[in-house]
């Protein structure tokens, strides 16, 4: 790995985590201001909605546009935004209407910097570095995300919103400053926004990924992967957690972290075991293992334990699993598309794959709401294990051996 990709690195970490700082520190404001359900969840629903309509749009920008000055650009567009809002707040001016307005341009350039991000990967390190990149992302992804509601909620309790946003605010700008000493250079040629047919370079890419069996395949194994994993253990964990096993919310919390644990140690040791990542035995057994976990999570999360540290114990090992395999599956897979995307659509292929998992995740997550009320926690996993079970042997493995162990 070189100096660019570290540089890169830092600046993506300090731009995540200054996203999740802002994740938590509205949310507590606008129930500080207003106190009501209704508030925080228009805000949510707008930010949402907002994010899905953009992506699309946003992808083309990051593939038409020099990556490292989106990266720079966004960073302290952030930054000058973040002193602006922090600035409204101090003079007590700020209000719902203007909170949502400031959050929805965020979650814009926030998207774009994340489009450009992801997709420049691949032209600073080498092919053969890619796990160990992808990898190293993973650990500083989920350390953002893990740091960031702490801090932010921190931040808040002792200082407020005005601070929390000024922090913040120095905070993107230092990243942008230290992403202008990366090395890289753009090939495309210049291209006005207006000269930009939205239309025909969304069909473009579109097009690309469909006419590509390969990158379906990788696509569509995401889809399962992420579809299946995430309504369970992020979703809906802990209502399963509180009904069905009679847990508090001190031991949801424990059972977030074990989650978050197993994430880091996977992509930690993916950094000193990546021969042995794209073997076909290690995909196996890595897509069974998770399948495995959510199963004996739907058998033992209703057992009727009254010590509920041991409870707690027989559960944890599982969850513990699932964030383990799902990074390294998802490490592999990664990797893989990467390989097989050219420079000049890589953003929009990558936030058609990002799309394809959220919208995907939305529908099982809706299902499983619809499911959950009527059936058990044991029923609904085992149902799903079984769902997963049949695509992974249908599809995923046999697909393996034919788009990537062949290569």
């Amino acid at each position: 790995m070189n100096k660019n990709f570290y540089l890169y690195l830092s600046g993506r970490f300090v731009s995540r985590l200054g996203d999740s700082i802002q994740e938590i520190g509205f949310p507590l404001l606008i129930l500080k201001m207003y106190g009501t359900a209704a508030a925080l969840g228009s805000t949510t629903i707008f930010i949402a909605i907002s994010d899905i309509v953009v992506k699309p749009f946003v992808s083309v920008i990051a593939d038409k546009y020099n990556k490292k000055n989106i990266m720079v650009s966004i960073d302290l567009l952030s930054g000058v935004l973040c002193l602006l809002v922090g600035f409204l707040a101090l003079k007590d001016i700020l209000s719902l209407p203007l909170i949502i307005i400031y959050l929805i341009i965020q979650s814009f350039i926030s998207s774009l910097f994340l489009s450009a991000s992801r997709a420049m990967v691949p032209e600073i390190v080498k092919e053969n570095n890619y796990e160990k990149a992808y990898s190293l992302m993973s650990i500083s992804d989920n350390l953002s995300s893990i740091s960031g509601p702490a801090l932010g909620a921190m931040l808040f309790a002792f200082f407020g919103i005005e601070y929390l946003l000024f922090i913040n605010g120095i905070s993107f700008i230092i990243s942008g400053i230290s992403e202008l000493f990366i090395n890289y250079e753009f090939k495309n040629k210049k291209i006005k926004l207006k000269e930009i047919n939205f239309y025909k370079e969304l069909k473009e890419g579109l097009t690309y990924l469909i006419k590509r069996k390969k990158l379906v395949y990788f696509s569509l194994t995401n889809v399962i992967l992420f579809s299946f994993s995430i309504p369970i253990t992020a979703t809906f964990l802990p209502l399963m957690l509180q009904r069905d096993g009679g847990f508090n919310n001190s031991y949801i919390g424990f059972f977030k972290s074990v989650s978050t644990l197993g994430t880091l140690i996977g992509a930690t040791l993916l950094l000193f075991f990546r021969k042995h990542l794209g073997s076909f035995k290690f995909f196996v057994s890595s897509y069974l293992l998770i399948n495995l976990s959510m199963f004996m999570i739907g058998i033992t999360i209703s057992m009727n334990i009254e010590n509920k540290i041991l409870h707690f114990i027989i559960i944890a090992p599982f969850i513990l699993m699932i964030g383990f395999f799902v990074i390294s599956s998802s490490v592999l897979i990664s990797s893989n598309y990467q390989r097989n995307v050219d420079n000049k659509v890589r953003a929009r292929i990558g936030d058609f794959n990002v799309m394809a998992i959220e919208i995907s995740s939305i529908f099982s997550i809706l299902m499983g709401s619809i499911l959950l009320d009527r059936i058990s926690s044991r029923t609904y996993i085992i149902l799903v294990c079984a769902i997963n079970l049949v695509l992974l042997l249908t599809y995923v493995f046999p697909g393996y051996k034919k788009y990537i162990q062949k290569d």
